[in-house]
């Protein structure tokens, strides 16, 4: 039995359900049934994103650093095939999955979906160009951009602040502006008057000691990911 089950049987919490069954013995007519039956979708819904998000939090919190497997000319990086084998562990721990979408109608979109045992998906996507550089061919062009893309949605989607720096190390490393900054900041510290200890465990995460540090490409996910665990921890 998932999490999802067990809320959905667990002790004596009313839930839509119960009341759906109560309904059905009283005889309730079609329209009282279809509104508790609504009722019991938006529950569930709701009960499923939070397992969602308690287990991107227990993810964030176990996955270790990626281990920067090849070697390019002056930098190295980790390839998409050696995240994954670095990661599914943990994933299947967590009771998370993904797939891989792609939409080629403008340009080339790939879309990382990542979804929970119980239910809930979030996406995530990105759109460039078939990448010509070097001696590709068209088809080369196209994969060489399906695997890029199919690598930056994943990391998106799981927060791997570290996986990334040096996708491209040729680029100098660009920090947030001073914008970004006091926007964490302020969300750090808004979280922590909520949660005493949640920036100690934000700065963990991000495994930087300073905002600074971190990457300015990296700025989205980083406010999704104290979002998502914010909402992770008002839900328990």
């Amino acid at each position: 039995m998932n999490e999802l089950q067990k809320r959905k049987e667990g002790g004596g919490v009313t839930t839509p359900g119960k009341l759906q069954e109560l309904a059905v013995r009283k005889g309730a007519d079609v329209s009282q049934l279809e509104k508790l039956m609504a009722l019991q979708a938006n529950y569930e819904a709701k009960q499923a994103k939070t397992a969602y998000l308690m287990a991107i939090t227990k993810f964030q919190a176990e996955v270790p650093r990626i281990n920067k497997t090849k070697v390019g000319h002056n930098f190295s990086y980790a390839p998409l095939a050696d995240i994954v084998e670095q990661i599914k562990t943990l994933l299947e721990k967590c009771g998370l999955s993904y797939r891989f979408e792609q939409d080629h109608q403008n340009g080339i979109e790939v879309t990382c979906v990542l979804s929970h045992i119980d239910g809930h998906s979030e996406r995530t996507s990105m759109t460039a160009d078939p990448d010509t550089s070097g001696s590709k061919n068209s088809v080369q062009a196209v994969g060489s951009t399906v695997t890029y893309l199919q690598r930056y949605t994943l990391i998106g989607s799981l927060g791997l602040t570290t996986a990334d720096e040096d996708m491209d190390g040729r680029l100098p490393f660009q920090g947030l502006d001073q914008s970004q900054i006091a926007k964490l900041d302020e969300m750090l510290s808004d979280c922590e008057g909520e949660f005493k200890g949640f920036k100690s465990s934000f700065f963990k995460w991000a495994k930087v000691s300073d905002l600074s540090q971190i990457s300015a490409k990296n700025y989205d996910s980083v406010k999704k990911q104290i979002d998502n665990s914010l909402e992770a921890r008002r839900s328990k």
